[in-house]
Parts: C-alpha cells; structure tokens; sequence
C-alpha cells in the first residue's frame, strides 16, 4: 500500500514540471508606436534603428533582438511609409507590429551670395538677371531651387546699384535668402561706320570736315554721346585722298 502511494506522487510531480517548461516557451509581446517622425540628415538620407518603433515590446524569457524589415530611407523617400518591427526572444520565436514612418526634411537650403557683382547690359540695352549670377555656392541635403524677382535693367541703370535677394527652396518648403550687391554697366564699345566723301576746298582754300560727311549710321546699343573727326580742318597741301577718322563715344 505504501509503495503505491508513492508512485502516484512521482507521477504527479513530474507532470507539473512537465507544464511549467512549456509555458515558458510563449512567443514575445510587439508593440509599437503607431506613427513616428523621421527627419533626413545633411547628408539627404536617414537610417532608422528598431528602438525608434518600440513602444514596449516584452517576452517572458527576454528579448534576443529587434529587426526592421527596411531601414534606410533619403531624400527620394519623403513621404509616409510602413515599416515592420520583428521581435525574437531567446528561444527563438518572433512576434511583428508595425508602425507609419513619416520621413521628413525639416533643414533649410544654405543659400551662398557673391557679396557684389557687376553687370553689363547687352546689344539692345537690357539684360535678364538670373538666380546664377548672385548664387556663389548654395546648396541642400535634398535640392535647393534658387529665384530671383523678376529683374530687367536697362542702359537707364547704368552706373547705378542696388541690392538684389536670392531665394532658395526645397521641395519640402524649406527657404533662405541671401542678398547680392548688383553695379550696372555698359562694356560695350560704339560701332563706327564712316563712308567715303569728296568734298571741294572753300574760298578760303581750307576744308573742314562736316561729322554728317564722314558718319555712315554709327551706332551704340545706350546711344551715342559723341562724335568727332580728325584732322579737324584740311587745307591747300592736303589735295588729294585723305585719312580722317571718327571718333564715336557712348
């Protein structure tokens, strides 16, 4: 009687401890955050470590590791996106949740200006002002789009100056400005046209040549100042086939 009454308990015990190891073998709790925000670096990309996402995962035997299934994210990604959270523990069984990753750029352009610039209106007296001449280098993590008000300016503007702002953007509405000191000039030379005269000495056996005479539609895209010829007067000993030139200043 008493030698049953001992199996029985042998039996007993050993099917207790049979339940308790297979409890321990559960798999992790994932939890994670429902969104997070993720801002790119200066250099245009990111990569997300899995303790961004956890919000709490847990396991009775403890963590062994957190994956993500993608982690690395740049400029082309702005956006939202769902990324996956794997969580392993010791024993090897896995748990997921997931999370949305806003991917964001949240630094603005470094805009470079040239301090100052000088400027020369073109054949017709104007000239179109760009972002590229005022911009000495700006840049973005991302891309940087770089404007300037619409700016024209005339032969009026020459020998005048004025103070010009670049402007630059990013595709995520990121902006800075920078400013750029704009001298107008005019570095273009009249252009001399003369024809040939023949013109008869006066009584006084002297001739003086006459600008309407020599001038064949000189011209200067801001206007001519100035016209002169030279020599100034011809005489008695000047008979014959003569060199004069016109002078032409803007």
């Amino acid at each position: 009687m008493i030698v049953r009454y001992f199996f029985a308990f042998l039996v007993l015990l050993f099917s207790c401890s049979s339940l308790a190891a297979t409890g321990l073998d559960s798999p992790p709790i994932a939890v994670c955050y429902s969104s997070i925000n993720v801002s790119l670096s200066t250099a245009g990309d990111v990569t997300l470590q899995p303790e961004w996402l956890d919000a709490g995962s847990t396991d009775d035997t403890g963590i062994a590791s957190l994956t993500l299934n993608e982690d690395y994210f740049t400029c082309a990604d702005i956006g939202s996106h769902t990324v996956i959270l794997t969580v392993e523990d010791l024993d090897g069984n896995t748990a997921i949740c997931w999370s949305t990753v806003n991917i964001e750029d949240k630094l603005s352009p470094v805009l470079i200006c040239n301090a100052s610039i000088f400027v020369s209106v073109g054949a017709d007296g104007t000239l179109d002002l760009t972002p590229s001449m005022l911009d000495a280098g700006s840049f973005d993590n991302c891309n940087v789009n770089l404007s300037i008000p619409p700016t024209t300016v005339t032969c009026s503007d020459v020998g005048g100056n004025f103070n010009l702002l670049l402007t630059g953007s990013d595709d995520s509405g990121n902006t800075n400005s920078c400013f750029t000191n704009v001298s107008v000039e005019d570095q273009m030379a009249p252009t001399a046209r003369c024809k040939d005269s023949v013109r008869a000495l006066s009584k006084s056996g002297r001739y003086k040549p006459n600008i309407n005479h020599v001038d064949d539609g000189s011209f200067d895209n801001c206007g001519i100042a100035l016209m002169s010829v030279d020599p100034p007067i011809l005489f008695c000993s000047d008979l014959g086939p003569n060199d004069v030139t016109l002078f032409v200043q803007d």
